[in-house]
């Protein structure tokens, strides 16, 4: 009898301490699920600065050196 009281006790425990783990990954997934939905639509948030892909000189357009008059 004192074994099954032990027992019962022990998997209690177990229940309480694995119910409160369940709930920080919860929170965790929820927490990552936010940060991604806010990068999504704000790309540049968090993240490094990229130049955008459609610069002429990605396209072979070749920049044109213009004088400047002074010599």
């Amino acid at each position: 009898a004192l074994g099954a009281v032990i027992v019962v006790g022990a998997l209690a425990i177990w229940m309480r301490f694995d119910t409160v783990n369940q709930r920080r990954k919860e929170a965790k997934k929820a927490q990552v699920e936010a940060e991604f939905e806010e990068l999504s639509e704000e790309p540049a948030a968090g993240g490094f600065p990229v130049p955008p892909l459609d610069l002429p000189h990605y396209h072979g357009v070749q920049h044109k050196e213009i004088p400047s008059g002074t010599n």
